[in-house]
């Protein structure tokens, strides 16, 4: 993965340094209060954007430099790989499946790693056929169970591969300077790169590509590494392991999808810390800026986690539930199903009201299944009345009291 070269500093500015080859950055070396940087040549071409603060400043870079589309919600759902499993077939992926759901774990992508091609011929984009005879019929098979299917690819083409003969002949794998393709060992022996820089390159490896597609993959996973993506808020009382993990795994993805939402639309950066540890004390991970989650590594619950200013909810937990920590004066919208990602999210949601202050007020923003607004929620808190107005669709929607004691609601 290439990084971008762009940070933003403690005084809320960025800097992007716009250059197409590597940039060398002096980060607190020779000046502890400094940064350098410099690329080879006699030009640097670089962009110092202030928006003012940290968030403000991401929204103008992703401005000059574009902003991601919001992935499908299917795709926020839990995902489940072969990993590198070498000795596998229709039998042995179907096992995998069944064992999800006699564990009632919800299950919406089957992940096929890179042997669903022929060992060491990677990449050809072909089925084994000794080991997946019927590919289609497969796919169709688990796309009645309601499954969503991903492939392993990769824009290498290994020299056993049939493929790498063509993208010899053709031009359209990278070159070095005496014309000669371009080879290493590191993956695939004697492995070449399509040249994407050939627009024929990229017609003939996306063709390949569109063929699996017409045939029932839905989504490919290049480069190493498996992720659970999930999506929804649902409530458990957290004495079953399995019921505990389907809750925090919706739960993070509702607050990764609406996030991506508002990437998308502002240009923030989503960005998910890891739960550490350091000095003994736990440091918890931001769900979205409502949302805090601390590790729990002890049956009594007896935890010291690091919070950010500010009043938070605490609860003491055992091995099979966690810290979940609500911002005050905030509109936790919760969806109403937690056995799939991709629904309309405003039909029955619960709007949480958690700890409003007086004279507090509060907005949260719900989303259909594409990621339209088609609901909002507001919250102005008066003595001790809270009066909720809601606009939109309003589907069987309800409210709920996060903390609250001798407090009204009106609902306008």
């Amino acid at each position: 993965m290439t990084p971008t070269s762009f940070y933003i500093t403690n005084k809320g500015y960025g800097v992007l340094v716009d250059n197409e080859g590597d940039a060398a950055y002096e980060i607190a070396s020779e000046k502890v209060e400094r940064v350098q940087f410099s690329v080879e040549g006699e030009r640097l071409d670089y962009y110092v954007i202030n928006g003012h603060t940290p968030k403000g400043t991401i929204q103008k870079y992703t401005e000059l430099t574009g902003k991601p589309a919001l992935p499908p919600a299917w795709s926020f759902g839990v995902w489940l790989t072969t990993s590198f499993t070498t000795n596998y077939d229709e039998e042995t992926t179907s096992s995998f499946i069944n064992g999800m759901a006699d564990r009632d774990i919800p299950l919406h992508v089957f992940h096929f790693d890179c042997y669903w091609m022929e060992a060491y011929e990677w990449c050809n984009f072909v089925w084994d056929p000794k080991t997946f005879p019927d590919p289609k019929g497969m796919l169709k098979r688990y796309h009645d169970r309601g499954l969503k299917i991903c492939v392993w690819i990769n824009p290498y083409i290994g020299q056993k591969s049939p493929l790498f003969q063509e993208g010899m002949k053709q031009g359209y794998l990278v070159k070095k300077t005496n014309g000669d393709v371009w080879q290493t060992d590191l993956w695939q022996a004697g492995m070449g790169l399509v040249d994407f820089t050939n627009p024929e390159a990229v017609k003939w490896y996306t063709g390949m590509l569109k063929s699996l597609l017409d045939m029932g993959v839905d989504c490919f996973k290049t480069d190493f590494g498996e992720r659970i993506p999930v999506k929804d808020i649902v409530y458990y009382d957290g004495s079953d392991p399995v019921k505990m993990h389907n809750y925090y795994t919706f739960l993070y993805n509702q607050a990764v999808f609406r996030l991506l939402e508002q990437e998308r639309g502002e240009g923030e950066a989503v960005l998910f810390a890891r739960s550490a540890t350091v000095g003994g004390q736990q440091f918890p991970a931001h769900w979205g800026d409502s949302l805090l989650a601390a590790p729990v590594f002890k049956e009594s619950g007896e935890v010291e986690y690091y919070l950010p200013e500010g009043k938070w909810q605490k609860e003491t937990h055992d091995y099979f539930t966690m810290p979940l920590l609500v911002r005050p004066n905030t509109i936790l919208a919760v969806g109403s199903c937690d056995t799939k990602p991709d629904y309309e999210f405003w039909d029955g949601v619960t709007l949480c009201l958690s700890v409003f202050e007086d004279g507090a007020e509060a907005c949260t923003e719900i989303t259909d299944i594409r990621g339209k607004i088609v609901m909002t929620a507001k919250a102005l808190r008066i003595g001790n009345t809270i009066t909720l107005h809601v606009e939109g669709r309003k589907n069987h929607w309800k409210y709920q009291l996060l903390g609250e004691e001798n407090v009204s609601v009106v609902v306008e």
